[in-house]
């Protein structure tokens, strides 16, 4: 089941910096997933062996266009989006009362990767079509690593 206590996906902090540009920092962490850079062909494949914090701000070139981090030690997924010149972070830590299903993707120009893994995030939600009766609703997809 879900935690009612806080909301499932936040926000990573953002501050403003004297130049107005926005920055945000993801913590030094294990992490497995990858960055993909807007001047690279392939991405930048982490493996959970070397800590690392990253701080993203908007504007910069060049930039990542897109990242999915798996945290094991603290089972936290991360994703980042950069659009139209600013990065959309979302974070989401899973919890053992969560309701979670696994599903894998095949990987796009991952060498040496079979699948990504993710879990998709449900919560109950009363339907008014279903007599007000509580469903399932997918709330996330959440990536949580390779399988290699």
């Amino acid at each position: 089941m879900a935690s009612s206590q806080e909301p499932s996906i936040k926000k990573e902090h953002r501050t403003n910096n004297k130049a107005n540009v926005m920055t945000q920092d993801i913590k030094e962490a294990r992490y497995e997933g990858y960055l993909w850079h807007s001047d690279q062909s392939t991405p930048e494949m982490l493996m959970g062996q070397t800590p690392k914090a990253i701080t993203l701000k908007d504007g910069e070139n060049p930039f990542i266009t897109e990242g999915l981090l798996w945290n094991e030690e603290n089972k936290e997924s991360i994703s980042i989006r950069y659009v139209d010149g600013h990065y959309f972070v979302s974070s989401h830590k899973i919890s053992p009362d969560q309701v979670i299903t696994p599903v894998n993707y095949l990987p796009h120009r991952l060498p040496g990767i079979k699948s990504l893994k993710f879990m998709r995030l449900w919560e109950k939600e009363q339907d008014p079509l279903c007599e007000g009766m509580d469903t399932l609703q997918l709330k996330a997809n959440l990536f949580v690593g390779f399988e290699k």
